[in-house]
């Protein structure tokens, strides 16, 4: 694991509400937040899917979105800080409730707000950081029984991808574990993985990959 200290101390309060309602929005992503989160949703392959932006400045230093994509009624997802059950999906607006802390255990409940969702849909959940695309494309349980780690493979699209490469070209393949590094920002910044939570449908659990509240460095 590495020994990386954050390089910033940023200032934040999670904004964790009791209740959430995310909105529908006809085509595109939600209008970008005055203030805290814009939560809305949208509808993406005929699937509902929650789609939130966090500012930045007033939760982080820097612009966050996520995407859930094709949403259930009852799935546990996390977001701001907390964790949230889906209690509602209808046909323009998905309500989102704060679950107990103390009903989960400590390597599944987030301590940041930057979650790259691992979608149940072949494609359509992850997160967008730094104006760079990050994606969760599997999350792999050891084989055997033991100490061995969960690992995930992840995509990441650094910023001047998107301007010099075309769409398939697009992406670094990225395999995982917790206390990992990635790079994101065209690699001048480093996240470390805090947490990986694999998708459990019996439980309801969407499943993501946590990354660390700040950037470290490497």
């Amino acid at each position: 694991m590495s020994n990386a200290a954050p390089i910033t101390d940023v200032p934040r309060r999670y904004l964790a509400p009791e209740q959430v309602t995310f909105q529908k929005v006809e085509r595109g992503i939600p209008p970008r937040p005055q203030g805290d989160y814009s939560c809305s949703f949208l509808i993406v392959n005929g699937n509902p899917s929650i789609h939130a932006w966090a500012s930045r400045g007033l939760t982080m230093k820097y612009d966050l979105n996520f995407i859930y994509a094709a949403v259930k009624n009852e799935d546990v997802i996390a977001m701001m800080g907390a964790l949230y059950r889906v209690t509602t999906v209808n046909s323009d607006s998905v309500d989102c409730a704060r679950l107990d802390k103390q009903d989960f255990p400590a390597h599944i409940w987030p301590s940041s707000e930057i979650i790259v969702p691992f979608g149940r849909t072949a494609s359509g959940s992850g997160c967008s950081l730094y104006n760079g695309g990050i994606q969760v494309l599997s999350i792999d349980k050891p084989r055997t029984e033991g100490k061995q780690a969960l690992t995930a493979e992840m995509r990441i699209t650094q910023p001047r991808e998107r301007v010099e490469k075309k769409m398939e070209d697009r992406g670094t393949k990225h395999r995982v574990k917790v206390g990992d590094l990635i790079p994101v920002n065209d690699s001048k910044l480093h996240f470390r993985i805090e947490k990986i939570v694999p998708a459990d449908e019996d439980k309801k659990i969407y499943g993501w990959v946590e990354l660390s509240a700040d950037p470290v460095a490497k």
